[in-house]
């Protein structure tokens, strides 16, 4: 099944002007319903790929007998979150927060050239969710009400600082059409170890999003706590399964909803039967 690509690492990273580019900019336009993945920070396009794949064919389990791309197009966003010497790559993050920012106005410049009547699921994973927040800002502040409509918003281990997503920062605002759904894992190590240093740098020290799930309140519809490592999202069955109810009305209504494992087991309601029978000898 294919995932149809979109780019912005073909220009400059800070460019206000940056444009998406790629094939999947024509079938965007021609879908009626678009789920569109965005990868997170230190991913080459062919890492990238390798998980837009998995989530899809994680989804075709979910979505069965309904092939998923007869849902919905689906589409890879692929942003310069990267560098082309590894060693460089995992010292730059304080430069990818730009980057991240600028991809993310290009991406609502695109959204917003779309007509209502398409439907956009954003799926974004790590600093992807920043590329994500970005591309919201962006149509709230300067599309005003027109371009695709995003029902769905999914931040995946989201390497967004706490305090951005909170009045008045610039986060905090909630797109009128989107349901948000966050996920988040205090397992995760990457968030909890280098986040907060790699934010330092970058500006102050802060809390991920994907860590504690916060802030709280009505800032986002749902919070699901994952148990999940940062690097096992994108195939996880809980990630498609969640996504899946979003693409099709079917997996809204027929998959069934399964409590989010804790790793803590409830020792009184697993407690073995007693056989109330009296007690016979055999001879």
């Amino acid at each position: 099944m294919r995932t149809y690509r979109l780019s912005v690492r073909a220009g400059q990273s800070r460019d206000p002007a940056l444009a998406v580019s790629g094939e999947g900019v024509a079938a965007l336009r021609r879908s009626h319903r678009a789920v569109i993945m965005i990868h997170g920070f230190a991913n080459s396009p062919a890492v990238a790929e390798q998980s837009y794949e998995r989530l899809v064919a994680a989804l075709s389990d979910n979505l069965w007998p309904t092939r998923p791309d007869r849902l919905a197009g689906f589409f890879g966003f692929h942003w310069p979150g990267d560098h082309r010497l590894p060693v460089v790559t995992q010292l730059s993050y304080a430069t990818r927060v730009p980057a991240a920012t600028a991809s993310g106005q290009a991406l609502g410049r695109l959204l917003a050239d779309l007509p209502r009547t398409t439907e956009v699921i954003l799926v974004a994973h790590s600093l992807g969710c920043r590329v994500l927040l970005a591309a919201l800002e962006w149509l709230m502040s300067q599309a005003s009400g027109h371009g695709a409509r995003i029902s769905g918003v999914y931040l995946l281990a989201a390497a967004v600082p706490v305090g951005e997503c909170a009045s008045p920062q610039r986060f905090a605002a909630r797109h009128p059409d989107s349901r948000y759904v966050v996920l988040h894992s205090h397992r995760d190590r990457v968030l909890g170890l280098t986040f907060g240093p790699g934010q330092f740098l970058f500006e102050r020290i802060a809390q991920a999003v994907g860590r504690y799930g916060a802030p709280d309140g009505d800032r986002w519809d749902q919070r699901v706590a994952t148990g999940l490592g940062h690097s096992g999202y994108w195939r996880s069955p809980l990630i498609a399964e969640r996504v899946a109810r979003a693409v099709s009305p079917f997996g809204l209504h027929l998959l069934p909803v399964l409590p989010s494992y804790t790793g803590v087991v409830d020792e009184e309601a697993w407690q073995p039967l007693v056989n109330e029978l009296d007690a016979r000898h055999l001879p």
